[in-house]
């Protein structure tokens, strides 16, 4: 394999971007595996990182952070941090 002929990204030029940092308490931290940048994805089922807001109106998986003026949702299974 001619390692010079593999185009190489940054995070700037990555076309899997643009990346950002992990959000909300669905969010974790990853690496992508094309420019090896920060970037973010969704925890297993049933695990967050802290408490959605208690009015929160988005779906209970969801990316991001929480939206308000919502029914919130019940704990999750195993709760991080």
């Amino acid at each position: 394999m001619d390692l010079a002929a593999v185009p190489h990204f940054t995070p700037a030029t990555c076309p899997e971007g643009p990346h950002r940092g992990p959000e909300g308490p669905n969010e974790d931290l990853a690496q992508c595996p094309r420019c090896w940048g920060v970037s973010w994805e969704l925890r297993p089922e049933g695990e967050t990182f802290g408490h959605h807001l208690p009015d929160c109106s988005l779906p209970l998986r969801h990316s991001g952070c929480c939206e308000p003026g919502g029914a919130g949702h019940p704990p999750a299974e195993l709760i991080r941090g």
